[in-house]
């Protein structure tokens, strides 16, 4: 059988726990002799921002943030010859064999299952309920795939069609605090020319465009924004971006949802998420037993 050429990309914190390297370092040596995957590339990216603290400054650095090194690796991704890319986070341990098995699935876009490092332990996959937000699949039977409206990035498997859909189907709206962000084509619903008022300083202002737009749980937002011409501006492309205090790969998992596509997750691929002990799939079942105890003995009082 054919090899698959596959490209690693570790966003990761600035430094990492050495069994965790040996742990990686032993799984991808062995996928590469055993498995239908080839390891092309390597991308590695060092963050100032841990995974528990994504949102947080650290240095007041922009370059440091998470999701800055995640476009960077999308960037070196879609440069690359291969068609595959596998995130890893520098603080999940997959199993041995886990880029032949989600290859397998068939799937475009596929994740491990690992779980918070926090009680209850829940999964870090997501379905999104009526009132917009999410809520984790804490109810699903080992070995399913399933299919989420939303996955961490810490385990992931992806093809580069889902890039390149994002790419050609979105606009870049630049605001005028400065941030950037991807809106889908579709979702633009008028653009006028006129002045505006800067806020902070009072004085008049040229605006490009005053865009109406779909914003973030259904929401429409309409301000004074530049749309982007795309072939100008400077890499890399925010795929990824945090926002409203969430982290950057639910905003990658929104807009490639406008863009057609939505991750499964592949409960049969069981990972660790390290931390001062191993958080994993027994330490979730153990707590949601517990809870299911509990709801029961309040049922019976």
């Amino acid at each position: 059988m054919d090899k698959v050429n596959v490209d690693i990309i570790f966003p990761c914190e600035r430094s990492q726990e050495p069994r965790w390297w040996a742990e990686i370092m032993s799984i991808l040596l062995n996928e590469e002799k055993e498995g239908i995957a080839s390891i092309n590339h390597i991308f590695y990216f060092p963050s100032g921002v841990p995974d528990a603290r994504k949102n947080a400054v650290i240095m007041d650095n922009r370059q440091l943030k998470v999701d800055v090194n995640r476009n960077k690796g999308a960037i070196d991704f879609m440069r690359s010859e291969s068609e595959w890319a596998v995130w890893l986070d520098t603080d999940v341990v997959p199993p041995q064999g886990f880029i032949t098995d989600l290859l397998n699935t068939k799937r475009k876009w596929v994740s491990g299952i690992y779980h918070l490092k926090s009680e209850p332990y829940v999964p870090v996959a997501y379905l999104r309920v009526d009132n917009g937000r999410y809520m984790p699949i804490e109810n699903y039977r080992y070995g399913e795939l399933i299919q989420v409206d939303a996955v961490g990035f810490g385990c992931t498997l992806i093809h580069k069609s889902v890039y390149q859909d994002i790419y050609d189907q979105t606009k870049l709206l630049i605001f005028p605090d400065g941030s950037v962000r991807l809106v889908h084509e579709s979702d633009i619903h008028e653009s006028i020319k006129r002045k505006a008022r800067n806020r902070n300083t009072g004085k008049s202002m040229n605006v490009i465009h005053n865009i109406e737009a779909e914003g973030l749980y259904g929401n429409n937002f309409i301000s004074p924004v530049n749309m982007i011409d795309k072939s100008n501006y400077p890499e890399p492309y925010p795929f990824y971006a945090l926002t409203y205090n969430r982290t950057e790969d639910l905003y990658f998992c929104e807009i490639a949802e406008k863009c057609g596509h939505k991750p499964y997750v592949d409960t049969a691929i069981q990972c660790k998420h390290l931390d001062h002990s191993v958080i994993e799939y027994g330490d979730f079942a153990n707590e949601r037993r517990k809870r299911q105890y509990e709801a029961a003995e309040v049922t019976n009082t």
